[in-house]
C-alpha cells in the first residue's frame, strides 16, 4: 500500500486558460449544430450571428495571454516537454486564424441571404467553426500526434465546405479531389510520424529535434526517410511548391459564399495567391455546365 502511495501521478494538469481560444471555438460550432434542429427556418441567420460573437469571444480570449508563455498537457516528470504552448508565435498565427474566420463568418452572413434555402446553414456554421477551432490548435501544438489531429479538424470540414451544395457536379468533384489529395498526404504524414517515432522514441517536438541528431547508425536511413515523408505530407497539406498541383481544380469551384478554409492560415485557401487564383479562374469560368476547355481560349 505504501508503494501504491508514493506512486508519482501520471495526470497531466490542464490550464484551460492556454487552451480557451480554440476550445470555445469547438464549443460555439456543436451549440450551433445541436441549435439548428430547433431553430425555425426564418430564424436561422440568428446561428450566423452566434458563430460571429463566438469567434469575437474567441479572438478575445487571446488577450489574457499575452502576459507570457504558458504550456499545458506536460509530462508529469519533466514539465518542460509539453503538447500545447501559448506563447508569442501561436498567439500571432491565433490571432491571423480567428480575425480571418470571423471576417469570413461576417461576409457570410451576408452572402447566406442570397444562397436562402439552397445551403444548410446550420451546417455551414458548424463546419466554418469547426476547422477554425482546428486551425487555432494547429500552431500551438507541440507533439506530432496532436499537430496531425489539428491538421485533420481543419481539414475534414473543409471537404464539406466545398461539396456543400447538394446537387452541383463542379462543386462535388472539387470535394472529390481534395479529400482524395488530402487523404493521400494525411498517409504519407503517418508513415513519417511513424518512422519517426521508431527512430527516436518520442513524438514531442522538442526531443525530436534533440534526439534525431544522433540516432544509432542502423537507425540513420530510418532518420532520414522519416524526415523526407513528413515533410512530403505536410507539403501537401499546405499546397507549398511543388505539391501544389491539385489546389486549382479544388478551389474553383467551391460554391460556398466564402473560401472554405479561410479562416486558416496555416492553409493554402488563406494565402493571397490562392485567393487571386480562384478568383481569375472564375472569372473566366462559363457559367454553364459545359467544361471551361470548351470555351477555350476566352473572348476578348
Amino acid at each position: 500500500m505504501s508503494r501504491l502511495a508514493a506512486a508519482p501521478s501520471v495526470v497531466q494538469s490542464v490550464d484551460w486558460l492556454a487552451i480557451a481560444p480554440p476550445t470555445l471555438t469547438a464549443v460555439v460550432g456543436l451549440v450551433v449544430l445541436v441549435a439548428d434542429l430547433f431553430v425555425p427556418e426564418n430564424r436561422k441567420p440568428l446561428l450566423g450571428w452566434l458563430s460571429v460573437a463566438g469567434l469575437a469571444a474567441a479572438t478575445a480570449l487571446l488577450l489574457p495571454l499575452l502576459d507570457g508563455d504558458r504550456s499545458t498537457f506536460c509530462l508529469t516528470g519533466d514539465p518542460g516537454v509539453c503538447s500545447y504552448t501559448a506563447d508569442t508565435f501561436t498567439l500571432v498565427i491565433q490571432f491571423l486564424v480567428l480575425g480571418g474566420a470571423l471576417l469570413a463568418a461576417l461576409l457570410s452572413v451576408t452572402a447566406l441571404k442570397d444562397e436562402r434555402g439552397r445551403l444548410p446553414e446550420g451546417e455551414f456554421w458548424f463546419l466554418l467553426l469547426s476547422s477554425a477551432a482546428g486551425a487555432a490548435l494547429l500552431p500551438a501544438s507541440r507533439d506530432l500526434a496532436t499537430l496531425v489531429v489539428a491538421l485533420e479538424v481543419a481539414s475534414l470540414p473543409a471537404f464539406a465546405l466545398v461539396g456543400i451544395r447538394h446537387g452541383d457536379r463542379r462543386s462535388s468533384e472539387a470535394a472529390l479531389k481534395f479529400f482524395l489529395s488530402s487523404v493521400t498526404a494525411t498517409a504519407v504524414s503517418l508513415l513519417g510520424i511513424s518512422f519517426v517515432y521508431a527512430a527516436t522514441g518520442t513524438l514531442y517536438l522538442t526531443q525530436v529535434a534533440d534526439r534525431i541528431q544522433d540516432v544509432d547508425g542502423q537507425l540513420h536511413t530510418l532518420a532520414q526517410t522519416c524526415v523526407v515523408l513528413t515533410l512530403i505530407g505536410f507539403a501537401f497539406k499546405t499546397a507549398a511548391v511543388p505539391f501544389h498541383f491539385w489546389v486549382p481544380d479544388t478551389y474553383v469551384a467551391p460554391p460556398s459564399p466564402s473560401p472554405p478554409t479561410c479562416p486558416s492560415s496555416a492553409r493554402p485557401s488563406a494565402s493571397p495567391a490562392s485567393s487571386s487564383s480562384r478568383s481569375s479562374r472564375s472569372r473566366r469560368t462559363p457559367t454553364s455546365g459545359a467544361p471551361p476547355w470548351r470555351h477555350w481560349p476566352p473572348s476578348p
